[in-house]
């Protein structure tokens, strides 16, 4: 399972000035249903039965930083079994 991060450093900073504004794509895509953090991704994983194997995190800078995961990561996938 793949999730955008609700938590990535540009959307804080745009709410920091009062913005949350949809775009055509990225994390905030139009598309989206229902935005997450990666521990509430990982929470819904769990409460739906499903058990986290592994999580990786998808980011430019989230090699270089991996001490701030939540704020520079894009993405997260999650491996999950039953």
């Amino acid at each position: 399972m793949s999730f955008g991060n609700r938590g990535f450093w540009s959307i804080r900073l745009n709410l920091l000035f009062g913005n949350f504004d949809y775009q055509e794509k990225g994390i905030l895509d139009k598309t989206h249903l229902r935005l997450f953090t990666i521990e509430s991704a990982q929470g819904l994983i769990r409460n739906r039965g499903l058990k986290v194997l592994e999580t990786k995190y998808a980011g430019r800078m989230i090699y270089y930083l991996r001490l701030f995961t939540t704020l520079f990561a894009y993405h997260s996938i999650n491996v999950c079994k039953k």
